[in-house]
């Protein structure tokens, strides 16, 4: 159901569902239908919120922004209401990635785990020793058949009759454990964070990540920390930052379309306005996997070209590019030039790699071409047409489900005048 849609989530974003706020109280403030939304939840997206319009105007946040924030958090209340009803909160596929992440904020090495070991003062077993009193036992038959799917490039799918065939076996509190290909790949497809397994070597790494993910969530368990109320309400809010992405995309952005007369209508209405350049000069690198493009970004924005020379691809090394030339694929092309002055691109995925293009400069000027924005004018239309949809279902919403409103909207915006004070 949702696959795709988790990954286009942020990371930055998928995290702090987690993290972020100390603050818990579970004194609930909205509920519609079955939903229930606690304060601790409401405050803690408030102030993500304005943390993230901060960072996106660089201004203080002012009353109207809360008072919309609210509002606009109501609404989605209606939504979430009408998701639970069809079926979204028990779907199989949201709830792989719900415990995936949840896995991942106790298993991580400054996650929950490691925070409360460190505060109780009791000395945490490193991954090693993990790994190494775990004594995983690889199935060789079962190897063989991942190594094969290496090199065709297609890990990420399994005959049916390969993923019930056990891939290794280890030991964890004296039981002995067998996992299938299909439980591997499950844990794999969901993780938050992941690069593309290329080598039997890092298909061996992925395992022992496995297993010690496995240690860390018992041990969490034991220690009391998948229960506590903080953990229970940040995996509730996830849960609902997942589905909604979920019922947005398939209740909502399905079915909208965007007809011929009016993709050229909008552009001509503004195809004055624009222009765009006729050369740039760019290098571009490629990459195997793209957390390795993603460092590259990090690298070109520090002017620290050293690490990724090896990466330059061999014909683009500061290349004149005249628009009317081919350029990768002409989605990349056209998003090179839409660049507003110099800079460097992020990863985008051409022929099995990864490539990232630093623009360097541009010079000449020229009308913009319908192909160019075309992507962009069915995004903004779309977005339009979403907008005026989300308004007719939530009509329809608010007279089919009852909204229990505790909400002390004063408190909010005194905090904002508090702290302007």
């Amino acid at each position: 159901m949702c696959g795709k849609i988790i990954i286009t989530l942020s990371i930055f974003f998928l995290i702090t569902s987690f993290y972020h706020y100390n603050n818990v109280s579970d004194k609930v403030i909205l509920e519609v239908g079955k939903i229930t939304i606690t304060e601790y939840e409401l405050e803690k997206n408030l102030d993500l919120f304005l943390s993230d319009l901060y960072r996106q105007k660089s201004r203080t946040p002012a009353d109207t922004d809360r008072v919309a924030f609210l509002n606009s958090f109501i609404d989605r209340a209606y939504f979430l209401a009408d998701a639970c009803e069809i079926g979204y909160d028990t779907a199989a596929e949201i709830n792989k990635w719900v415990e995936s992440m949840a896995h991942y904020v106790v298993s991580n090495p400054r996650g929950l785990l490691a925070g409360k070991m460190k505060e109780q003062g009791t000395q945490m077993k490193n991954f090693d020793t993990v790994i190494a009193q775990a004594h995983i036992k690889c199935n060789a038959a079962a190897m063989t058949v991942f190594e094969s799917h290496l090199k065709n490039r297609s890990i990420r799918w399994f005959d049916q009759n390969e993923i019930t065939s056990t891939l290794f076996s280890y030991s964890q509190k004296n039981t002995e454990l067998h996992i299938t290909i299909g439980e591997f790949m499950e844990y794999y497809n969901t993780l938050p964070l992941s690069k593309e397994i290329s080598t039997m070597a890092e298909l061996q790494s992925y395992i022992n990540s496995f297993v010690y993910d496995r240690y860390a969530w018992v041990e969490a368990g034991e220690l009391g920390i998948t229960k506590e109320m903080k953990f229970v309400l940040d995996k509730n809010n996830y849960r609902n930052d997942v589905m909604w992405a979920a019922y947005e995309k398939k209740e909502l952005k399905a079915g909208i379309t965007v007809a011929d007369d009016e993709l050229h209508n909008q552009f001509e209405s503004m195809q004055d306005s624009f222009s765009r350049a006729t050369d740039v000069v760019v290098s571009a690198f490629q990459f195997r996997d793209k957390r390795a493009a993603m460092m590259a970004v990090m690298n070109i924005k520090a002017g620290n070209l050293a690490p990724i020379d090896n990466n330059l691809h061999p014909n683009y090394r500061h290349k004149v590019v005249n628009y009317k030339q081919a350029f990768f694929s002409d989605s990349i092309k056209y998003a090179v030039f839409a660049m507003k002055g110099n800079g460097v691109m992020m990863p985008v995925a051409f022929d099995g790699n990864f490539i990232v293009i630093k623009k360097e400069s541009e010079q000449g000027r020229r009308k913009i071409t319908l192909e160019e924005v075309q992507r962009d004018l069915i995004t903004q239309i779309t977005a339009e047409k979403l907008l005026y949809k989300k308004a007719q279902r939530l009509e329809q919403l608010k007279k089919k489900y009852t909204l229990t409103n505790k909400i002390d909207y004063q408190k909010y915006i005194k905090r904002s005048q508090d702290k302007k004070g």
